[in-house]
């Protein structure tokens, strides 16, 4: 039967229709699906926070409570130092006192009545005004020593108030580190998986075509099973990290699933990314044993329990004062007095109780010093220590990029082989476990390392770190 021409048009105009619809359907449905995907990947990201180390530090320090004690703590020594300070200037006083007194209902004795005057002294109002402005100039020989101890018990809260940013600072920069760590377990976990998938495709078509036993495929199937057990626990550690940052940071209401961090401030030769080389600074460590915020602050507090210690005597209190007197006592007399005089204070017996207090300001000095001398060994041997696992670390760190790059070529190399037919399933798996491991261990290695840099940044205090001036070399900001 012959179809006429333009029956046979029509034909072809619908098969060719329909074909191409059915071609740009798988197309239209992938197209829809990376939509769907791009739609929730960006509703995923609505909320997230970007949070830089720097950043995390600032908030850490706005919001942990015991820095905020610690600095109404030294306002509140600031506030006594100027109160004693003000105990020791002039004071200025104005006083004023008025009185009438009426005695009309007195009896007036008759040998008054009689005598002349009488009726003018009694039996009438009398007023009286004194106004009195006195000027006070103290002279104490003990409200200075007493200055001079709450002046040093200033500076220690001060320090103590830095110390304590150094260790939030610290130990903000170590839980960064951490969630950062754990950032880095969970790709290379994410490419454990890439890999155990990659090998059971592998397995797979060696084994349809006959070149490998199902033994492969089912080893390489629980391979799968196990690098998703792995991405797990590497998601949960994340979790955990990041909950530990923010525990750290003192942040509420944000969830881990919601906190990105926004850089990786990890480099090979000094840790963080700021320059700084402990093995730069000059006289380390024994020169900036004592610029540690603590061990000032120890020093200083002994100090102040000296100078209280030899405040509390019996000394007599002096006053130098000068007033001008105003007196108006209607009707009998009226006019001005001035006057100036020495005040004198002395307390010659108080039944051992300055003396006690004396004997404990000295014993409080003496412990005092005592913890300070500690701290100081302690301290010392702190900065060595940590001197020392920066270069472990750093020898590590060279070990730990040899040891990846072999790793990397021996994967390359088992699954070339494998595909071969010239490697076993085992050697495949084992070199991948191999090179996985020498990814974490060489951030790890990097985190160690700039854990060691900053604890020496913290021992020594940040604020006395030197800091590069442009064609002046090294400047230490404390001097």
């Amino acid at each position: 039967m012959r179809v006429p021409n333009s029956r046979k048009a029509l034909f072809l105009a619908v098969v060719i229709a329909l074909g191409s619809w059915l071609m740009a359907y798988p197309s239209g449905v992938a197209e829809e699906a990376e939509s769907q995907a791009r739609e929730s990947k960006a509703t995923a990201e609505q909320g997230v926070v970007e949070l830089s180390l720097e950043e995390a530090i600032q908030t850490a320090l706005e919001k942990n409570l015991a820095l905020a004690q610690a600095r109404h703590g030294a306002r509140a020594v600031l506030f006594q130092e100027r109160a004693i300070r003000a105990a020791l200037m002039p004071k200025l006083d104005l006083e004023n006192m008025s009185s009438i007194v009426d005695d009309s209902n007195l009896d007036i004795p008759p040998f008054l009545q009689a005598q002349g005057g009488g009726g003018q002294i009694f039996g009438q109002d009398k007023y009286t005004r004194l106004t009195t402005l006195s000027l006070t100039q103290p002279i104490s020989f003990t409200l200075p020593k007493v200055l001079s101890s709450l002046s040093h018990a200033r500076r220690a809260a001060d320090l103590q108030v830095s110390a304590l940013e150094d260790q939030i600072r610290f130990a903000t920069t170590q839980a960064y580190l951490m969630a950062l760590l754990a950032e880095e377990k969970l790709r290379v976990a994410e490419e454990g998986l890439r890999l155990a998938e990659k090998l059971r495709r592998a397995a797979k078509v060696r084994y349809e075509v006959g070149t490998a036993p199902r033994f492969d495929l089912i080893q390489a199937e629980v391979g799968v099973a196990n690098a998703r057990q792995e991405l797990e626990k590497a998601r949960a550690e994340r979790e955990r990290a990041l909950r530990n940052l923010l525990l750290v940071m003192g942040v509420e209401g944000v969830s881990a699933d919601h906190l990105r961090l926004s850089q990786r401030p990890l480099e090979d030769e000094g840790g963080l990314a700021d320059g700084f080389r402990p093995d730069d600074l000059p006289g380390y460590p024994d020169r900036y044993l004592a610029l540690n915020a603590t061990y000032l602050a120890l020093r200083e507090t002994a100090k102040a329990a000296r100078i209280k210690a030899g405040a509390l005597r019996l000394i007599p209190e002096f006053a130098l004062i000068a007033s001008a007197r105003d007196m108006d006592q209607s009707p009998f007399q009226s006019g001005e007095i001035y006057s100036l005089g020495l005040s004198a204070r002395w307390r010659i017996f108080d039944s051992g109780e300055v003396r006690s207090k004396r004997l404990s300001a000295r014993e409080e000095a003496a412990a005092a010093q005592a913890k300070a001398e500690e701290f100081r060994r302690n301290l010392r041997e702190d900065l060595i220590w940590a001197a020392d696992q920066v270069r472990v670390s750093r020898l590590n760190l060279a070990t730990a990029k040899e040891a990846l790059r072999q790793a990397r070529e021996a994967l390359r190399m088992a699954e070339l082989g494998y595909r071969e037919g010239e490697t076993s399933m085992i050697e495949y798996d084992q070199a991948k476990v191999a090179y996985l491991s020498a990814q974490v261990r060489l951030y790890a290695t990097r985190v160690e390392l700039a854990l060691a840099v900053e604890r020496i940044r913290s021992l020594i205090g940040y604020r006395n770190l030197p800091q590069k001036e442009e064609g002046s070399g090294t400047k230490t900001e404390s001097g």
